[in-house]
């Protein structure tokens, strides 16, 4: 028999899939990963195909599924999310659910290059293993304050205060102009007043070593006195029933002009529309402070697949590493087309101090249940300082013990 040509060969090979899960925004429709997706898929067309379930979900639902889907065996090659559940992270590495980058990395000065060292190592086991890889893109990746332009020209606010004193100052100035100043929020586990305050409480050395303690024990240390009593002082300039209301309402507020400022990272402009990045500006948190985290945009292969699917699940992601460090380049450096993405970037630009995200330091049921069920009673003064610490720190200490 004649032996097939090369080209015929080739034609054989069957292109091998690689299952993700990706999220839809149930506001816009929209999917931040379809391009991605799609340069992948066009370059390595007949090799490897990325597909995708596209869900409709919350990020929480994202990651309540991606649970279940472990307890049956059946994750995706690829997951995203991973750093946001610490117990969750910790869990499959125990159970060797996920595939170790760090062999990869070594043999890939690219792929390496494109995540830095420095993120790498932070993402780094006590044995060397890696599990996380970071997108190569910090640009879009800082947290700090958006705020109305009209509501703060109408009350006679030029620019964002500078300095704590004067945001206080100016939240002021916003009620006596009849204006909500913070789009403020109860459920989600109060992110953005937790946000906020870590940009607070990050001015001082013994705020940093708070903010930088993994699964902290104690909660009655200076600096957690100060930063839960700088929280309550926000909801003074927060709407009446802001202790009642989930993030998604708050962001709504904010977003049609009924409240003047909200704490939020840089991905927020890639969801706004072109009048809303006209209508908003950034700012960092006073004395030039941000929150980045790059652990967030982490994403990591799981075990379990074949060679050939766990080899193109790798190659996505080192895919993804590299395109989005060539946006990282070029990100900065070209003009802005919105205020709010001039504001944003001469921010990063400017920025002094870089603060971790307490989601992935604090201990996941402090989060989603304890403060949940105790700071409104701490907000709304139906129990004291001292009182909620204690109970605070008890918990961090049960849970603890518990793992």
């Amino acid at each position: 028999m004649n032996g097939c040509s090369k080209k015929e060969q080739t034609a054989l090979q069957e292109e091998i899939k690689v299952p993700i899960m990706f999220l839809v925004n149930p506001d816009t429709g929209e999917n931040e990963n379809e391009k991605l997706v799609e340069a992948f898929n066009a370059k390595y067309d007949g090799t490897y195909e990325i597909q995708v379930e596209w869900i409709i979900d919350t990020a929480e639902g994202y990651r309540s599924r991606i649970k279940t889907l472990n307890v049956v065996d059946k994750l995706p090659a690829v997951i995203t999310d991973v750093g946001f559940d610490a117990d969750f992270y910790e869990l499959l590495v125990q159970n060797n659910r996920l595939v170790n980058l760090d062999p990869y990395l070594r043999e890939d000065p690219q792929w390496k290059e494109a995540l830095g060292e420095r993120e790498i190592d932070s993402m780094r086991e006590s044995d060397g293993s890696v599990y996380l890889s970071s997108s190569g893109n910090s640009t879009m990746s800082y947290g700090g304050f958006y705020y109305n332009k009209k509501i703060f020209a109408d009350a006679g606010i030029d620019q964002f205060p500078g300095t704590w004193e004067e945001f206080f100052s100016c939240m002021d100035k916003l009620q006596e102009n009849k204006v909500t100043p913070l789009a403020l929020h109860g459920g989600s586990g109060y992110w953005t007043p937790l946000l906020i305050s870590s940009g607070y409480i990050v001015q001082t050395e013994e705020g940093k070593k708070f903010l930088e303690e993994q699964y902290p024990l104690n909660y009655q240390s200076e600096s957690s006195v100060e930063f839960f009593s700088f929280l309550k002082r926000l909801y003074s300039y927060g709407a009446s029933d802001a202790v009642e209301i989930e993030r998604t309402e708050a962001a709504k507020r904010f977003l049609e002009g009924k409240e003047a400022i909200t704490a939020n990272g840089g991905w927020m402009i890639d969801s706004m529309t072109d009048e809303e990045k006209r209508q908003f500006g950034f700012a960092s948190f006073p004395g030039n402070v941000l929150m980045q985290d790059m652990k967030m945009s982490a994403w990591s292969v799981t075990a379990g697949y074949s060679p050939e699917v766990t080899k193109g699940a790798l190659e996505f992601l080192r895919f993804r590493a590299l395109s989005e460090q060539k946006q990282e380049e070029t990100y900065l450096s070209l003009p802005a087309e919105t205020v709010v993405e001039q504001e944003y970037r001469q921010a990063v630009r400017q920025v002094k101090t870089l603060y971790p995200n307490y989601q992935l330091k604090w201990e996941d049921t402090i989060q989603e249940k304890f403060l949940v069920d105790m700071l409104p009673s701490y907000i709304k003064g139906e129990i004291d300082e001292k009182t909620f610490l204690q109970a605070l720190t008890a918990e961090a200490v049960a849970v603890h013990e518990e793992k």
